[in-house]
């Protein structure tokens, strides 16, 4: 059987290509007689969104900035090649090539997982659905993060449905996801998937790493907590509360406050360096997921303000997904209550002892993941049927 996946591989994200190469080498180990890759595929808008955030960090920050973004874009470049490949490649905003190649190679064609389902900002309709695609088909924890799908046309409606109901296996990441299919007017079942982050063999990344090399990189002299946020004001007062006890290390997006940003640490250093903090400290989803998975506590702050009308996916991961409240935030609470609220959850934060906690909501999150294994283990038995 040969099975394709569609999926962000190509994203200059540390999570998106961390999460392709969690769930081929999840779908390889459970499945070993498959023949699996990546189809190849991205588009020419994602592709200027990239020069675009080069520019824009240019004039937002500095040129020391602008340089880790490039460098970031060449590095991300290098680890998408390493993984598993179609030998035809596609970049295009148009999806006639995509439909016409993967009708012609592929068994089952996996869609998943990330904000796949979102086409804000995307050219619709997008490859992602899979609406022509004729073989087998699953999703794996699809995501609409972030669309407002009730203002969305009866045509753009009336497509996705259509595709929805030509899947074999429809797993989602979030309730959002599922309040869209529903909205649809799919009446079809819904598996909860979680991120293919939670299957990573965190021991494995750790042996493919130096961490003297992570400590050289990022400068590391003492006991230290990771950062990762543009915004200047979150950045400004974790410096003043925390950096007589702790160095700060700001990695991936910089801000105005550390202008040492670290750019250079690769996929599985970025993975790793989390074991090595005291604790973390973030507004993205999957540093909150990979700092679990190193046993290091973390302060998860939701950008989608609760307000939006919008369910933000940290809010569904530690909220309803790993019952992990005392460890998020949403930045209302700061609008309304100041740096106040801020302080008191880093305070909660550093001080959290309770690590089997963690380990407990990690290890249930991870079986959902089941079914979307039988259900593909039945499609690869039944040589697709």
């Amino acid at each position: 059987m040969k099975i394709g996946i569609i999926t962000f591989h190509r994203a200059t994200n540390y999570g998106a290509v961390l999460q392709s190469y969690s769930l081929v080498s999840y779908i390889k180990k459970t499945c070993p007689s498959a023949d699996v890759e990546f189809i190849d595929y991205s588009t020419y808008s994602a592709r200027i969104s990239h020069i675009k955030t080069i520019v824009s960090s240019l004039f937002r920050q500095n040129i020391k900035a602008a340089l880790g973004e490039i460098f970031k874009l060449f590095m991300f470049k290098r680890f998408s090649n390493s993984l598993p490949l179609s030998k035809f490649k596609i970049v295009s905003d148009d999806i006639k090539t995509f439909n016409r190649l993967s009708n012609k190679y592929y068994d089952i064609i996996i869609a998943g997982s990330d904000a796949i389902f979102s086409w804000s900002g995307k050219k619709f309709p997008t490859a992602y659905f899979l609406h022509d695609y004729h073989g087998k088909k699953l999703s794996y924890a699809a995501s609409s993060h972030r669309l407002f799908y009730k203002d969305a046309t009866k045509d753009k409606i009336k497509y996705i449905l259509e595709a929805f109901e030509s899947f074999n296996y429809l797993g989602v990441r979030d309730l959002e996801t599922e309040k869209l299919i529903a909205y649809s007017g799919y009446t079809g079942e819904i598996f909860h998937n979680c991120d293919p982050t939670f299957l990573l063999d965190i021991g494995l990344i750790h042996s493919k790493v130096s961490f003297d090399e992570i400590k050289h990189k990022c400068k590391i002299t003492r006991p230290f907590v990771v950062l990762m946020t543009p915004d200047a004001s979150i950045a400004s007062f974790v410096k003043t509360k925390l950096e007589d006890d702790f160095q700060i290390v700001s990695v991936f997006t910089g801000n105005k406050i550390f202008t040492d940003t670290v750019y250079n640490l690769t996929p599985f250093e970025w993975a790793s360096l989390f074991s090595l903090a005291e604790f973390t400290i973030t507004e993205y989803f999957h540093a909150t997921i990979l700092s679990l998975l190193n046993d290091t506590p973390v302060l998860a702050i939701d950008k989608l303000s609760n307000t939006s009308g919008y369910e933000g996916k940290i809010y569904d991961l530690m909220h309803r997904r790993l019952n992990l409240p005392e460890l998020y935030l949403n930045v209302s609470e700061i609008s309304k209550l100041g740096n106040k609220v801020l302080g008191e959850k880093i305070d909660v934060v550093k001080n959290f002892s309770t690590i089997e906690k963690i380990r407990k909501s990690v290890s249930a999150e991870s079986k959902n993941s089941l079914s979307f294994t039988e259900a593909l283990h039945k499609l690869i038995t039944n040589n697709g049927e």
